[in-house]
């Protein structure tokens, strides 16, 4: 991990959550009582936006460990399976996606809607 990347990461997104409520609630202070609602509104900003600063933190180590998830997860498989992750066949699917009336529904023509429901008739007599 570069430090340098994550603390500019973490410092610049900590000024934008600080900066944007500070700004959002002093307008908001200006607009409903002048000078003293402004004030306000820059403290209530500057602790509302220091109460973020977990979050914060949470969005740029995520950012600074992205691509650790994919590594573990492949070093996981390997070691529980003992197959490379790139030689891991793809099981071919059992059975129809479509089964039952998802089939009759999703048919396209009248006649294969008449062909899957003869059928089922068929069946429910034998």
């Amino acid at each position: 991990m570069d430090w340098k990347k994550f603390f500019a990461l973490f410092f610049r997104n900590t000024l934008l959550a600080v900066g944007a409520t500070s700004l959002l609630l002093g307008l908001l202070g200006l607009i409903l009582a002048g000078k003293e609602g402004l004030l306000g509104g820059l403290y209530w900003g500057l602790i509302l936006g220091t109460i973020a600063i977990p979050f914060v933190a949470y969005i740029a180590l995520a950012k600074a460990y992205e691509g650790f998830g994919g590594v573990l997860g492949g070093w996981i498989v390997k070691n529980q399976t003992g197959v490379e992750t790139t030689e891991r066949p793809v099981p071919e699917p059992e059975a129809p996606l479509l089964t039952g009336m998802g089939s009759y529904f999703m048919s396209n023509t009248s006649e294969e809607k008449g062909k899957k429901q003869s059928g089922s008739e068929e069946k429910s007599a034998k």
